[in-house]
């Protein structure tokens, strides 16, 4: 193994004589990082958001199956089809169309289906906020908060 030759700054230090570290240096600096640490969390935030924007998009799902299923049932879907096919229908009998696409359209079912998205929407925004913040989630999975 060979040596590198002794450059001036070591020659400096070999001028200096070692210096004893303070009583309790390593006792301080352990107890400063762990202050340094916050607790640990088993139930992050960005596993919250996630597990509720999931549930928020199965139901979404299932609004929109249901909404489906009902409008073809009630024949809501001929209706809808009859109005894009012929808009001229929309000109001459305008009263009666309209009409018949309210009594057509099951509203509980659409407004149920705009909720869930708008929550959808508000969900997803909140976990990625808390995905893309400093200090977030780690490659690993793991919350450093």
């Amino acid at each position: 193994m060979s040596r590198e030759p002794r450059d001036d700054v070591d020659e400096l230090f070999g001028w200096l004589e070692p210096v004893e570290p303070p009583a309790g240096l390593v006792r301080q600096v352990l107890r400063r990082v762990e202050e340094a640490q916050p607790p640990a969390r088993h139930f992050s935030r960005e596993l919250a958001w996630g597990l509720l924007d999931l549930a928020a998009l199965m139901a979404l799902t299932l609004l929109s199956v249901s909404l489906g299923w009902t409008l073809a049932e009630t024949g809501g879907l001929d209706v809808l089809r009859a109005v894009l096919e012929n808009l001229e229908l929309l000109a001459d009998a305008r009263g009666d169309l309209l009409l018949a696409v309210v009594e057509a359209v099951p509203w509980l079912h659409l407004v149920g289906l705009v909720l869930d998205l708008a929550v959808v929407y508000v969900l997803s925004r909140l976990l990625v906020g808390e995905l893309s913040r400093p200090g977030g989630a780690r490659h690993d999975g793991v919350s450093q908060r």
